[in-house]
């Protein structure tokens, strides 16, 4: 697959919320989406090369495509134009949920607080000459291992964090009664396999 629906299928969310999108924003919308996919399914949204830039990760064919904005937002007909897309037809119910993760958590961002997230992040800092946020990038690509290693702990914090906050509500609200036997991971594992 081809990034081309995941832009595509962010702007038209983005579009219905009243949210502009640059360049910038696109660029890292698409890498959070490229590292999501990779941290909860193991395998890449799209194939195409994520590099490390001096503004943060960047797919360059769709910087290419876009560049002619600058720093200007980009409506979802001038993007679909670019990009020749006028659906995000082709994504499934899997992409689908990784592209609403990823924009319920990023979406709502501007492109330059987003820039300096990327920057404290180690997919970009191992491609950053000096090793600082500060650094100029070494415009290579950050590979699909490197995505991996980042992103596979950050979705299972995350999703152990629901699933705790999920429990939690559940014996707070009686639902669920933990015996007073259960005192580590063990313990609980034992009960629920009972």
């Amino acid at each position: 697959m081809s990034y081309e629906a995941a832009v595509y299928y962010l702007a038209e969310k983005a579009e219905k919320d009243g949210i502009t999108f640059s360049n910038l924003k696109i660029q890292k919308l698409v890498y959070y989406s490229q590292g999501f996919h990779l941290g909860i399914f193991d395998t890449p949204l799209f194939d195409q090369e994520i590099e490390a830039w001096d503004h943060g990760p960047v797919v360059s064919p769709l910087y290419h495509s876009l560049k002619s904005f600058g720093r200007s937002n980009i409506a979802l007909a001038s993007l679909a134009l670019c990009l020749g897309v006028q659906s995000a037809a082709g994504l499934n119910n899997e992409q689908k949920a990784i592209l609403d993760l990823v924009y319920d958590e990023y979406g709502h961002k501007g492109a330059l607080a987003l820039r300096a997230q990327t920057h404290h992040e180690s997919p970009w800092l191992m491609h950053s000459h000096d090793g600082t946020s500060s650094g100029r990038a070494d415009q290579m690509e950050i590979t699909i291992e490197e995505l991996k290693g980042y992103f596979t702990p950050k979705m299972m914090e995350s999703y152990i964090s629901k699933v705790d906050g999920a429990l939690d509500a559940l014996i707070d609200s009686g639902y669920v009664d933990i015996p007073d036997t259960v005192n580590s991971e063990e313990d609980f594992i034992a009960w629920m396999t009972a």
